[in-house]
């Protein structure tokens, strides 16, 4: 029986990284989003290059020449395009509050999480974390949370059906005891509002860790959210934006 479920999930499991445009090198072409795969909270979609699977985006845009940044200042979450969803109409009232209320915190605990893993991140070279876009010489960076898929227990436990939160989303997704979180971020020069680099990633847990005592639907969001973090302060812990065209595999569209 457990080798029966087993071969489930990893099917299962492959099936949505297939689903996910995880491709390999080998399979890799310079593609750009389809429609509905980004929100309108990234502009400009015809810019964002699909990457290799190597690189932590799934897609990735980044200004030609961009100039050194002394500062960086991590803006609040936006959760709107969540919020917009036309599934999040099936909740009821109660339950539409009470997820809206974790939402937000939820958000919360994104944005520290990011301004955290960027000022903490071990590179001599990096940007001052600010608590203003005003300051001088800054690029401000903006992210939103755009989907969540929790884990079939985490729903459960609360009495969600697995299928509500994320439009779209394959039924594999509700075989699985991993969650996944998409979100979108955009740099921009605090100056001038010019877009420097954007991009858009699903991550998802690489393996279910279940705390069954304090049990809630966003769990593994909490734990996406943390890698998301980590990643993007590799990337974007740098004054110098040049250097990830340098250091980095990445694909750009032409323009």
């Amino acid at each position: 029986m457990l080798r029966k479920v087993c071969r489930s999930f990893l099917g299962s499991a492959a099936a949505l990284l297939m689903f996910c445009g995880c491709n390999s090198d080998t399979i890799y072409e310079v593609t750009t989003p389809k429609d509905g795969e980004v929100s309108n909270f990234l502009p400009h979609h015809e810019l964002l290059a699909k990457q290799p699977a190597k690189f932590p985006f799934q897609y990735f845009y980044m200004r030609k020449k961009p100039h050194r940044y002394d500062n960086i200042y991590i803006a609040p979450v936006d959760t709107t395009y969540l919020r917009k969803s036309v599934h999040w109409e099936k909740f009821d009232q109660d339950m539409a509050k009470k997820l809206g209320s974790d939402i937000q915190g939820l958000a919360n605990f994104m944005h520290d999480t990011y301004e955290k893993e960027i000022r903490d991140y071990p590179k001599a070279d990096k940007p001052k974390v600010v608590n203003s876009p005003r300051l001088g010489n800054t690029a401000v960076m903006r992210t939103a949370i755009v989907a969540i898929v929790p884990t079939k227990a985490e729903l459960n436990a609360v009495g969600i059906a697995a299928n509500l939160l994320l439009p779209g989303i394959s039924c594999i997704v509700q075989q699985l005891a991993a969650g996944s979180i998409a979100i979108e971020c955009k740099v921009l020069d605090a100056q001038t509002n010019e877009i420097l680099a954007m991009y858009s990633a699903v991550f998802q847990d690489q393996a279910a860790v279940i705390n069954l005592k304090a049990l809630s639907w966003y769990g593994s969001a909490q734990r996406n959210i943390e890698k998301a973090a980590k990643d993007t302060a590799i990337i974007f812990a740098t004054r110098d934006y040049n250097s990830i065209q340098r250091d980095y595999p990445i694909k750009l569209i032409a323009y």
